[in-house]
């Protein structure tokens, strides 16, 4: 039980129990914060507040790659983000959220020459 709280996961059989036992001495020591009515309200309000100004949401969709196009006659503030989708379809956004674990986001952007990416490191 504590593994589950102290993790925020419903799928603690892929967790690594390294990662389990890292969150459970975090939440020991206190510096865990608690929801009312669970961390789903602050996605719920996340997907709302994205519904209202105009976000795109899909699903059922892998991103196989995420490339800046560079657009040498637009200013960088308008340069876009062209994304493949696993169904082959391209999207082309100004702005990108990438919600995934740091090795995907690696992945996603390792080749785009303009990311410094050692955060990741």
């Amino acid at each position: 039980m504590l593994g589950r709280i102290s993790t925020y996961t419903h799928n603690s059989e892929n967790l690594s129990a390294m990662l389990a036992l890292n969150q459970i001495r975090i939440a020991v020591a206190g510096s865990v914060i608690y929801l009312d009515e669970g961390w789903q309200t602050l996605v719920d309000q996340l997907v709302d507040i994205g519904k209202r100004n105009w976000v795109k949401f899909m699903s059922g969709k892998s991103v196989i790659s995420l490339q800046q196009d560079h657009g040498f006659d637009r200013p960088i503030s308008q340069q876009l983000w062209k994304i493949r989708l696993s169904d082959n379809t391209i999207h082309s956004y100004r702005d990108v959220i990438i919600a995934t674990n740091p090795s995907n986001v690696y992945s996603l952007l390792k080749d785009n020459i303009s990311i410094d990416l050692k955060f990741l490191d």
